[in-house]
């Protein structure tokens, strides 16, 4: 099977993945697919604060699997990446034919970087887990109670759900004394100058 996001075309990619998300939302919500068999529902909501979102069953349902499959996918492969490094880790060491003062050294820096491996797993996987989690389980709650959920409550939810969008770049910049150095280029103002090119934005 030929790579779904080749390293040559990462802007069809993430076009292509920005035109299924939107083709998806924009033909369920404006279709009324998500309203089938709520019409005395929806008439009687109201949009005092906010509007919320009436998806009946088999939809609400088809959309957490459309979460739930990507989330066990993400887990099951970045478990794989974790597992292989910390193998590849082990395999090194044992080949390491240097004295033992150094073995030491090295297996503490092996071991610390297998720390920061399992590290950045648990806050990647999390950091997607808990702003999304409660939104879809309050919607599947909603969908089979008939919409309990408080309005208020449910803008909370949705807005949790946004922050997701804000902490890859918080998790780069804790993760990356690269990412951090750009930045810092752009913050400065130092990447308008002339040479800002060949910064080099890697440790020596």
């Amino acid at each position: 099977m030929a790579e779904i996001c080749p390293a040559s075309a990462p802007g069809k990619c993430i076009a292509f993945s920005w035109l299924l998300s939107i083709t998806y939302s924009f033909s369920l919500l404006y279709t009324g697919a998500n309203e089938a068999g709520l019409e005395d529902l929806v008439t009687a909501l109201t949009c005092v604060g906010g509007c919320q979102v009436a998806v009946n069953q088999s939809w609400v349902f088809i959309n957490f699997l459309i979460f739930f499959i990507p989330t066990l996918v993400m887990i099951t492969v970045y478990s794989k990446i974790f597992l292989i490094a910390k193998q590849q880790a082990q395999k090194i060491e044992r080949m390491s034919d240097q004295t033992a003062e150094a073995s030491d050294s090295y297996k503490d820096r092996v071991a610390k970087r297998e720390r920061k491996a399992a590290k950045t797993l648990g806050i990647a996987v999390a950091a997607f887990l808990l702003p999304w989690l409660p939104y879809f389980i309050d919607s599947i709650i909603d969908a089979f109670l008939g919409f309990i959920t408080p309005t208020y409550v449910y803008e909370i939810l949705v807005w949790i759900a946004y922050y997701n969008s804000a902490m890859n770049p918080l998790i780069y910049a804790f993760f990356y004394p690269w990412f951090r150095k750009a930045i810092k280029l752009i913050v400065t103002g130092r990447i308008l100058r002339e040479n800002s090119s060949a910064t080099n934005l890697f440790p020596e």
